[in-house]
């Protein structure tokens, strides 16, 4: 008869594999834990601590140490020059060459220095918003001064200056958006005062293409020294009576698509 309560052999050799069961799943559980956990870090974006650059300054070389190839660099410092400017972080991401992966490595990076003209546009944007409610005169763009552009929102003695310089090369503005050609003025810039602005286009200069010089068709800015040489060797070919610009497109020497902003100023 077998006493009570006495484990046997076979039962204690059970509950010992049970034991280095349980270790073993465990264990397998745990590496698998740290072998995810290295690979949700390899898998996350990269953040490097880069030091503090504004993207409107930093030349070639600051871009190629933080990561940035040289022909990325470039294309950054080509937007630079053509005028491009990044007002906030997020704009540097838009760059067709920056890529997700390179913006979330230089994001933290970024400082961005507002410049003086900023603060300007920016209380004289906030001003107009202030006021816009209220009843104005318009502002006859190709017969107004200095003193009247001035007071445009957004527009100071430098841009009101390059206005009027514009307008003298032109001969007068056929057209509001004729002021995104001056370099500096964008169409946020413009849609603070287009409303405030008249072109009419009986003040624009028109001129015959018989009674102008080489030099003075040059330094038109639509036509340049090519097209104003071809122009006089088309006149010297063909005479005065010939010379006007339906014959000038016919002949493929004005581009048909000039010819729509053309007709204001010549003949």
């Amino acid at each position: 008869m077998r006493r009570e309560g006495k484990i046997t052999k076979s039962h204690a050799s059970g509950v010992v594999t049970l034991i280095f069961m349980v270790l073993f799943v465990q264990g397998v559980l745990f590496l698998f834990s740290q072998n995810k956990n290295e690979t949700e870090k390899k898998n996350e974006p990269e953040v490097i601590a880069t030091k503090k650059f504004d993207p409107n300054k930093i030349d070639k070389n600051g871009l190629v140490e933080l990561g940035l190839s040289p022909k990325q660099a470039q294309v950054v410092v080509n937007y630079r020059k053509k005028g491009g400017k990044f007002k906030k972080a997020e704009d540097f991401s838009k760059l067709y060459v920056i890529s997700p992966d390179t913006y979330e490595r230089v994001k933290t990076g970024i400082a961005i220095e507002k410049t003086p003209q900023d603060t300007i546009l920016k209380k004289k944007e906030i001003s107009f918003k202030t006021f816009e409610t209220h009843k104005r005169e318009p502002l006859y763009l190709n017969t107004a001064d200095s003193v009247a552009l001035v007071a445009l929102p957004g527009i100071g003695p430098y841009y009101a200056r390059k206005i009027i310089q514009y307008r003298d090369r032109l001969g007068g503005f056929a057209a509001k958006e004729q002021l995104l050609e001056i370099f500096g003025i964008d169409k946020e810039r413009l849609d603070l005062f287009t409303d405030r602005i008249v072109v009419d286009t009986n003040n624009v200069t028109k001129t015959d293409f018989n009674d102008v010089t080489f030099e003075e068709l040059s330094r038109h800015p639509y036509l340049g020294g090519y097209v104003a040489r071809s122009i006089i060797r088309y006149r010297d070919a063909k005479g005065a009576e010939m010379t006007n610009l339906a014959n000038l497109v016919l002949n493929n020497i004005i581009k048909k698509e000039l010819h729509k902003i053309l007709k204001y100023y010549f003949k």
